[in-house]
């Protein structure tokens, strides 16, 4: 099991532990790319320079299986949840659920593994 490890401000965290958002969002960065991939081009650079999607296709240069759990924590507390990871995608989320109006990584999330 390999768990992505990610802390969420409490208004996010209620609302994934609710049931009511079934994913979450990270900006199209370098450490981003980095951290949620096996990246083996540069290809982030593009879009963390403020340019438009220029890319053909970051998620062919991922390795979208290096995690497969997500923990979430409320703040920097011991209170957490495990989510199976389903798969990471590139678009524009809901902004209901605080996603951004460009595009973002979107780690959607499968069944709830744990209780805290």
């Amino acid at each position: 099991m390999k768990i992505l490890d990610l802390v969420l401000k409490e208004k996010w965290f209620d609302m994934i532990a609710s049931g009511e958002k079934t994913e979450e969002y990270r900006m199209i960065k370098p450490y981003w790319c980095h951290r949620l991939s096996i990246c083996e081009m540069n290809l982030c650079w593009i879009r963390a320079e403020g340019g438009s999607c220029r890319y053909a296709n970051i998620l062919q240069a991922m390795n979208p299986q290096k995690y497969t759990h997500v923990r979430f924590r409320n703040g920097y507390t011991k209170h957490s949840m495990l989510f199976e990871l389903k798969e990471i995608t590139i678009g524009t989320g809901n902004p209901d659920w605080g996603a951004p109006p460009y595009e973002v990584f979107i780690i959607k999330l499968g069944k709830r593994e744990d209780e805290e």
